[in-house]
């Protein structure tokens, strides 16, 4: 390969990097945006004035609201893989002389697929349903 396609694809890569960690911030921030008006949402329930079919109503919201959060991440996810998957491309096919992704590939600790974000996200939800459902039926709502 020239030297010059050479630094073609090394500029591609490192514009592909930027875009894989500034998506992957973004969507963070989209979803703890969400799921924070969730929490709050599901706070305000708790508050006394708040009568059964409001109440019910704002749970309700909470949850969907939790879920739609979870949707947001996991789409945003799928497009940061595929630019990782990318990159891994790049760096196997020796088109560019950085290997970042395969060397943060190496460092993540084996077996770490049950800690991975989205199922953290998918966990946490099922709980906090789970929790709200129980709540629910314990108080006067």
């Amino acid at each position: 390969m020239s030297n010059e396609s050479a630094n073609k694809l090394n500029g591609l890569y490192l514009r592909v990097w930027e875009r894989s960690s500034e998506h992957g911030r973004i969507r963070w921030i989209v979803a703890t945006f969400f799921i924070g008006i969730s929490f709050a949402i599901f706070g305000f329930s708790f508050r006394a004035e708040v009568k059964q079919p409001l109440l019910l109503a704002q749970r309700l919201t909470a949850i969907g609201i939790y879920w739609f959060a979870y949707a947001l991440f996991m789409r945003f996810h799928k497009y940061t893989s595929f630019l990782r998957r990318y990159l891994r491309e790049l760096e196997q096919q020796d088109k560019t002389d950085y290997d970042l992704q395969t060397k943060i590939d190496e460092e993540m600790e084996p077996g770490r697929k049950w800690k991975s974000s989205e199922r953290l996200l998918l966990y946490f939800g099922l709980i906090y349903m789970v929790g709200m459902i129980l709540i629910s039926m314990t108080t006067r709502g």
